[in-house]
């Protein structure tokens, strides 16, 4: 194994790098004003000591079906996505996306990302805001010029995709971080690394501003942080990467406040191996596993983190992807691990094996469950096929 610690060049933000461009991108748009407040309890430090009902037994679930805007005129196919929380409106960003005309059954486009608000979470009933007759069809996440002209032909076309929530700056901002990809012919893509998108919401007039200062964030040459799996503590955001050059089997993490996170100078890198943390950023050839917060012989291919109160812990849950289309469970007292061994909590049946971008986020409504510890209920969301389309579906779990 071979690996180097090599500092990043930066100019501003963004990742600097020869072939790299420091091009900006940025859109506006309106969403619809639906505000569904949800009770999210955060961890106030970063060791929050003994974890409690760790036997992680699940109670009930409940099948919301698909995510799906009934009152539109289209119908939408979509990989399952991120999701987005700004001051009560809640919604999901998603990759590519297929539209199709209810009326004639004709394709109507082809689009890299979409979005939906979430009109209540005890269903899984949506608005498309991307997507429809009214607004028309448009991606709300904004490519540079030299991606709009690298899109003009199919077998250099660049794509965005991203399977990772937000990560919460304040009531009103928030980032995600993007995928992106370019086709090589008409049949290959290969990974440029990811891209970050900073989103702001004016709430007087329901309007959400995406920007993108540069074309990538963190490049192929090492972990895209980010792109995994996020927790903010006290202020810090807590960022981890899949080594997805090395058989996806351990996870890697980054920190950085999240008032600079659009500054790739502030960053910290974690060696799970000495237990310190580095300014500069691990670039390596070769497998890190001993510096790794956690491994799994299976993989890790899409997920989440957060804090639980109902278990004093920090959750890790895990979708391997086309393996078992198993959800899985670790936990720790800390966002860097040790985290504990696997327990299987869901098993997505639906679709087939080629179900995919499982997440889960931690959620429980003001209005009914006030008194339930905020981790009880998950929400689980993943996608599956299902004769060539793909259908982003949604499971209510409740932990005994």
């Amino acid at each position: 194994m071979v690996c180097r610690i090599v500092a990043v060049l930066v100019a501003g933000v963004g990742v600097v790098s020869a072939g790299v461009t420091t091009s900006t991108a940025s859109t506006a748009y309106a969403i619809p004003s639906i505000i569904n407040n949800y009770g999210e309890t955060v961890a106030t430090a970063l060791d929050v000591g003994t974890a409690v009902n760790t036997n992680f037994k699940v109670y009930e679930t409940l099948d919301f079906g698909d995510l799906n805007d009934w009152s539109n005129g289209y119908s939408v196919y979509r990989g399952a996505g991120g999701l987005c929380s700004l001051s009560g409106r809640n919604f999901w960003f998603f990759g590519q996306t297929t539209v199709v005309n209810k009326a004639t059954g004709n394709t109507v486009a082809s689009v890299d990302t979409s979005g939906t608000i979430s009109t209540t979470f005890e269903h899984a009933w949506t608005l498309d805001f991307t997507s429809n007759l009214t607004t028309g069809i448009f991606n709300p996440i904004p490519y540079t010029l030299a991606e709009q002209d690298a899109n003009t032909d199919a077998s250099s076309k660049v794509v965005l995709s991203s399977h990772s929530n937000c990560v919460q700056i304040s009531a009103t901002e928030a980032v995600g971080f993007w995928k992106r990809e370019h086709y090589i012919d008409l049949i290959s893509k290969e990974t440029d690394g990811n891209t970050l998108a900073y989103y702001t919401l004016d709430t007087n007039s329901n309007k959400l501003s995406v920007v993108r200062d540069s074309e990538l964030f963190f490049d192929t040459k090492g972990y895209q942080y980010g792109s995994f799996a996020n927790v903010v503590v006290n202020g810090v955001a807590y960022l981890y990467a899949i080594d997805v050059n090395n058989g996806y089997w351990d996870l890697h993490v980054a920190s950085v406040p999240v008032s600079t996170i659009r500054d790739i100078t502030t960053y910290t890198y974690y060696d799970a191996s000495s237990g310190e943390w580095s300014t500069s950023r691990p670039l390596c050839s070769g497998r890190r596993e001993n510096a790794a917060v956690a491994t799994y012989w299976l993989g890790f291919r899409s997920g989440s983190i957060f804090y639980s109160a109902y278990h004093n812990a920090f959750l890790l849950i895990f979708f391997a992807n086309f393996q078992d289309n198993k959800f899985r469970l670790m936990y720790s007292s800390t966002p860097m691990g040790p985290w504990s061994e696997p327990v299987e909590i869901y098993w997505s049946s639906s679709g087939s094996l080629l179900n995919d971008h499982g997440i889960a986020t931690q959620i429980y409504y003001d209005n009914t469950y006030t008194a339930q510890p905020c981790g009880k209920e998950i929400l689980l969301t993943y996608s599956y096929f299902y004769f060539e389309q793909e259908f982003a579906k949604a499971i209510k779990l409740k932990f005994a």
